[in-house]
């Protein structure tokens, strides 16, 4: 991939008021992608400070926190995170993969089995798509969406504590 141009294509869109964060968001991951991961760290700062509420670059400065060995950052910003998010299954994620680098693999198991729970709960979207298929009459498509939420159902641990 041409990174020089992909970067000079990014400088063009965060000049944009329109699209100006998600076009910062590009350019620092492809300042992480190229090795300048301190670069990437320090814009996304600065988008997650212009607009706290921007999920997507909490997420990757996160990351890339977690990449550059900021743990403690990055679990401090995973706490507040938890706090205001608690039912996406992707900060349960971030905590194994903090696990994963740390070699702790206790937290990462913990933080894994909370990211199953989280993806559990949502069997109910599986189950509307498939009522919605069977209603089109695509018996093939709503017995797919059946079977996924027939799986999301049995392997949800909160069924098994009864």
């Amino acid at each position: 991939m041409d990174f020089v141009n992909a970067e000079k294509e990014c400088n063009k869109i965060a000049s944009s008021s329109e699209i100006f964060l998600k076009g910062l968001l590009l350019k620092s991951k492809i300042l992480f992608y190229t090795g300048r991961k301190k670069e990437s760290v320090h814009l996304l700062n600065k988008i997650v400070k212009k607009k706290p509420c921007f999920i997507d670059a909490k997420f990757f400065l996160i990351k890339a926190l977690i990449e550059t060995k900021e743990y403690e950052l990055a679990e401090t910003i995973l706490a507040k995170l938890t706090e205001e998010n608690s039912s996406d299954f992707r900060v349960y994620a971030l905590y194994s993969y903090l696990g994963k680098k740390r070699k702790d693999l206790k937290s990462r198991l913990y933080f894994q089995k909370k990211a199953e729970d989280c993806l559990a709960e949502c069997a109910f979207v599986f189950l509307d798509l498939a009522s919605i298929y069977k209603e089109f009459g695509m018996e093939k498509e709503s017995n797919e969406y059946f079977d996924k939420a027939e799986l999301l159902i049995k392997y949800n641990p909160k069924n098994h504590n009864e």
